[in-house]
């Protein structure tokens, strides 16, 4: 069987990339994995709106079609520490 691959995490951004690129077979393969009784052949709408819902469920802050059906686009919005004075890093 094969080793599953794991969702994008937002902790592994830096300040300096914030973002993430989920290609469309990522998109596909993750959408495959986790909804064994309803696959997709291709890079749907199913597909996107299922990833969209995932991502922002475990932390990352935007979830955005790529454009060119390149993939999903996730971006994380860095907080520094309260009280600290510094500003968030988009």
């Amino acid at each position: 069987m094969a080793r599953p691959f794991n969702f994008p995490d937002p902790r592994n951004v830096s300040v300096g990339n914030p973002t993430f690129l989920a290609s469309k077979d990522l998109v596909v393969t993750l959408y495959n994995q986790e909804n064994e009784d309803t696959p997709v052949s291709n890079y749907c709408q199913r597909a996107r709106d299922w990833f969209i819902g995932e991502a922002l469920s475990i932390g990352w802050t935007n979830a955005l079609e790529a454009g060119n059906n390149l993939g999903i686009l996730l971006h994380f919005k860095i907080e520094p520490p309260a009280g600290s004075g510094l500003p968030a890093l988009n």
